[in-house]
Order: structure tokens, then C-alpha cells, then sequence
């Protein structure tokens, strides 16, 4: 179900594209969420699962990239921290005291959802189209590829085109018209 609910968005986008309602060369994460999954890029593979564990740490980075006065960023990233941290420890916890797991995973959706908060904001400074419900079930899903996608925005800007130019732009006659 959330398969298809993802590819209907994406269906929709398309259709938008086509019908002119969003530029196909506008912004877009310079690393797809699938892209670890799809390239043959080691550097890749390592950042991702590197950021099985810090996530939450490169959340806080880039929304301090960003400035984090716009909707109490700093906030987001810490509570997605604590609850990070919660559920691994309810995890550990569970071996000792039975039915913790319960708790661990509620932590896990609520990490999720402050995750998607920060990607959607994150997005939304840099005019990346998407919505709130991707920003969620991808986060939910694959967390650490959307701490890869946070992760190039603070290092190389994060951003390039949905679609690829259909022509060669020369920055240096670009810049002087």
C-alpha cells in the first residue's frame, strides 16, 4: 500500500511536469533515496551506512546549514536525537524488561516523523518539490539514505536538476549576460 501510494505521488509529479505546472529542471537532491541501492559507488554505500548511526547528528547539521530560526529547527533535530537514542536503548532494554519494544518502535515512528520534518524543511528552503507524505514513509522506510540526502546538502549544496539540461550551459558567458 505504501508503494503505490509513493508511486501515485510520483505519477503525479510526472503528470504535473508534463503539463507544465512544475519545471522539470528545477531543484532536486543531488543523491536520490535509492540512489545507494542503485549506483555502484562505494563512498555511497559507506556514507549510508554510516548514517545508520548518525542521522540525527547530520539532521542538526543541516538544519543549522539552513538556519535553524525557521520552525524551531534545532528543537526538531535534538527530539529526533532523544528519540533515536530511546529506541535503540528500549531495544537493549527489551532483553531485560519484557514489552519495551512496544515503546522502542513508538520511538522509532515518532524519530521518523521528526526526521521528515527536518528533510521537509530542508526541501522546502531549497524549493525541492515533494510533500510531507514522501517526506514521511521515506524517512520511515530507509532513514539513513534520507540522512545521505541531508548529508550532501551540507557538503556540496545538495542540489541538482530533476532532468538533465537538454543543452550545455557555459558558466563563464552565463554569468556575464
Amino acid at each position: 500500500a505504501v508503494v503505490s501510494t509513493q508511486s501515485t505521488g510520483s505519477l503525479i509529479r510526472g503528470l504535473r511536469m508534463e503539463l507544465g505546472d512544475i519545471d522539470p529542471y528545477g531543484p532536486d537532491f543531488a543523491v536520490s533515496v535509492i540512489d545507494p541501492f542503485t549506483s555502484w559507488k562505494p563512498s555511497l554505500w559507506c556514507l549510508t551506512l554510516k548514517n545508520v548511526i548518525l542521522t540525527p547528528y547530520i539532521s542538526y547539521r543541516s538544519v543549522k546549514k539552513i538556519g535553524s530560526a525557521k520552525s524551531h529547527g534545532f528543537l526538531l533535530s535534538m527530539g529526533g536525537f532523544i528519540l533515536f537514542a530511546a529506541w535503540i536503548s528500549l531495544l537493549v532494554i527489551n532483553r531485560l524488561l519484557d514489552g519495551t519494544w512496544a515503546l522502542a518502535w513508538v520511538a522509532y515512528l515518532a524519530f521518523a516523523g521528526f526526521l521528515a520534518a527536518v528533510r521537509g524543511m530542508v526541501r522546502e528552503h531549497l524549493g525541492i518539490h515533494g510533500s510531507k507524505f514522501e517526506d514521511f514513509f521515506v524517512s520511515l522506510l530507509i532513514y539513513p539514505c534520507v540522512g545521505t540526502q541531508l548529508q550532501t546538502v551540507i557538503e556540496k549544496g545538495g542540489q541538482s536538476s530533476l532532468v538533465a539540461l537538454p543543452y550545455k550551459v557555459n558558466k563563464s558567458k552565463a554569468a556575464t549576460k
